[in-house]
Parts: structure tokens; sequence; C-alpha cells
């Protein structure tokens, strides 16, 4: 809600898409505003919106990504926005440090064993990952984390 607020100020519509209705209903609780709709749903279920976009935020999403899918996750992107559209995505980032590393990798073992996915990309896959969908890379940045793995704020621009 808190992105959907600050876009809300700028843009005369603004639309929420989740998987979780539990989150969804969270973020209406906190941002009651007419400019903002929100849509229960998952990237495959892109076909059903009748919108195109001219800014995505996909915050916490990567990373949830099941291995395989990523081509079919950025031709979501791809179909629900404008040409030029800019997409805001952030990745978790393995660790470099070998020791950190190893441990990152034990503790995504761990979570897939459980059905948890909890992705971690390398900058060539990121890099990749564009490329799937039409996009240009026009900036990365680091965003620290308190944990073993670092994120990155990817900011990419659908061809037109």
């Amino acid at each position: 809600a808190r992105y959907l607020g600050a876009a809300a100020r700028r843009a005369r519509r603004v639309i929420g898409i989740d998987i979780s209705n539990g989150m969804l209903a969270e973020a209406r609780k906190r941002l009651d505003d007419p400019r903002v709709t929100f849509v229960q749903g998952g990237f495959n279920d892109a076909g059903i919106y009748p919108f195109a976009a001219d800014l995505v935020f996909c915050v916490g999403v990567t990373r949830y990504i099941p291995p395989g899918r990523e081509v079919e996750f950025m031709q979501y992107l791809d179909r629900l926005m404008n040409f030029g559209g800019v997409a805001i995505l952030t990745f978790v980032v393995r660790a470099e440090n070998s020791i950190e590393a190893k441990i990152d990798i034990l503790v995504e073992s761990l979570l897939n064993k459980r059905g948890l996915s909890d992705r971690r990309f390398t900058l060539a896959q990121i890099q990749q990952m564009a490329g799937f969908g039409g996009f240009a890379l026009e900036k990365i940045v680091d965003m620290p984390s308190p944990f073993l793995y670092t994120k990155k704020i990817v900011r990419m621009r659908k061809h037109a």
C-alpha cells in the first residue's frame, strides 16, 4: 500500500495486484483512495487485466518465481505494460562471499524442499530475464539487507 499511495499522488489511476486476498484486504485497510483499484491474481493471470501500465512495481515478487518460469513472468510484464513503460523490480541476489553463499544455498534448498520458493538471482540471470521480455535495463542499484543476501532494485524500460 505504501508504494501505491505514493503512485496515486502522481497518477490518475493505480492498480495493485496480489495473489493473496489477505494481503489485498490489508492493503485496502491501509489505503482508501478512489484512484486505487485492487485486483486478485498472479503473473499467469495477466491476460485478464483490461489495462496497460506505464509504471509497474514488483517488490518482493521475483523471489517467488518458480524455477523455469522466468520467461513466463517476463511475458506477463510485457503484456501488462505499454511500450516505453518502466518496470521497477526487486531481486534477491545470491551472496558473493563464498561462506555466505554456501549458507544461502543451504537455506534456499531447505525452503524449496518445504515447497517455499525463495529464489536468488545472479546479475547475469537478471540481464537475461530483461531480454526475455523485450526490456532494456536502465539502472541497477544495490539495496543492503540485514540477511546473508543483498537485493538489487532494477529499473527496466519496455522497448517501443
